[in-house]
């Protein structure tokens, strides 16, 4: 992806080229449900390549990739939930700890209530979101892009 990026940068490919289709469309939309980091980096190479793309075509790639990684996607929100709840839970026990020893006038140790994660990254929707509000301004509605606006508008959240 970061090749074809560069070349697609000095016009040395154009999304109508035979490399093109079989890289993009036959390998690497395919290959975006195996790591959010794949996906990233296809995401990055159809924004480079924008330009050269209609907007349904632009949509086209959008709502596979979506469909393609959607279990890869919920993984990594998974992965990245339960991260931070680890953190919320080691904040919270450094907290009572130090209050515990703490100010020596006998008060109880502090609670941390709430939870400051209660929004959970997939990994792409930034990407999704920069290109919808860039390349895709003003050309999308819901009858042309269902999937994608329902996603952008959800924030990546399970």
């Amino acid at each position: 992806a970061e090749r074809l990026q560069s070349m697609v940068k000095a016009k040395a490919i154009r999304v109508t080229d035979d490399l093109w289709k079989l890289a993009v469309d036959s390998i690497l939309v395919k290959a975006v449900h195996c790591e959010v980091e794949v996906h990233r980096h296809v995401l990055q190479l159809v924004d480079v390549s924008s330009g050269q793309l209609a907007p349904h075509q632009l949509v086209a790639y959008l709502e596979t990739m979506l469909e393609v990684s959607e279990k890869s996607r919920k993984r990594y929100r998974k992965k990245q939930a339960k991260l931070a709840q680890e953190e919320q839970s080691a904040a919270a026990d450094t907290a009572t700890a130090t209050s515990a020893a703490g100010d020596g006038n006998g008060t109880s140790p502090r609670k941390v209530v709430g939870s400051p994660h209660r929004y959970v990254n997939d990994g792409v929707h930034e990407a999704y979101s920069k290109l919808v509000g860039s390349a895709l301004k003003g050309k999308l509605n819901e009858e042309n892009a269902p999937k994608l606006l329902e996603y952008v508008k959800q924030r990546g959240v399970s």
